[in-house]
């Protein structure tokens, strides 16, 4: 697992909302957003902006493809299937971790990293 390097430089503070609006969004919908900006507002994809909903958008497909073909996977189990009810938060906790970091990097101007399990965009 890799994960991605990126300085935020915005050319204004609505860029920067936009993030941050996008990234707090994730954290209940996973991915929907992201996807949603990125297909919805070309015009808003330069720089910055594309690079981190790509990652998040990676990150959190990946989370969600995850979660479900393990839960699905373990679930089969009679006796182990329990433990598949713990997967799904889980995985939201995880998600919410690095979507909080995400957020405090930008807000702060540092660096984002966010994890790349697998490349999707």
């Amino acid at each position: 697992m890799t994960t991605t390097n990126i300085i935020p430089n915005f050319k204004n503070a609505d860029d920067k909302n936009l993030m941050v609006l996008v990234t707090l969004l994730s954290i209940v919908f996973f991915f929907i957003p992201s996807v949603l900006l990125y297909f919805a507002m070309p015009e808003k994809m330069d720089g910055n902006i594309k690079k981190i909903t790509v990652a998040l958008i990676n990150f959190e497909l990946a989370m969600f493809i995850i979660g479900v073909v393990v839960s699905w996977g373990i679930g089969i189990i009679p006796i182990i299937g329990l433990i598949s009810l713990l997967i799904g938060p889980i995985i939201f906790i995880y998600n919410l971790i690095i979507c909080f970091k995400v957020i405090s990097a930008i807000n702060n101007k540092e660096a984002i990293n966010i994890p790349v399990i697998f490349t999707f965009f």
